[in-house]
């Protein structure tokens, strides 16, 4: 009888302890399942915040292209107005030299 309540008390002691174990890596594989996520999630924070950086950037790009042409249609509109505000120079001159050869 006693060898039979110590068999008892043995099973019933190592059924605990294979539940304690069981519930010991549950918790293990729910912490370990966390860790994973917030890792997970970290890497898609990066990404998201890579790629926002890169729009950032590229509509910077394209406001510079922009800017840049704007300058060159300025300069070239500059130089077509000199090239006119040169003819009238000389078509002034011209006429101030047929008026005093009269």
């Amino acid at each position: 009888m006693v060898f039979l309540m110590f068999v008892f008390f043995v099973y019933y002691n190592s059924v605990q302890v294979c539940i304690g174990y069981m519930i010991v890596m549950d918790r293990f594989e729910a912490r370990l399942m966390m860790v994973s996520d917030l890792d997970h999630t970290m890497a898609q924070l990066r990404e998201v915040t890579l790629q926002e950086e890169n729009a950032v950037y590229e509509r910077a790009i394209s406001c510079e292209n922009k800017i840049q042409e704007k300058i060159q249609e300025a300069d070239l509109l500059k130089r077509k107005l000199m090239m006119r505000l040169e003819y009238i120079v000389f078509l002034l001159m011209e006429t101030k030299t047929l008026s005093e050869n009269l």
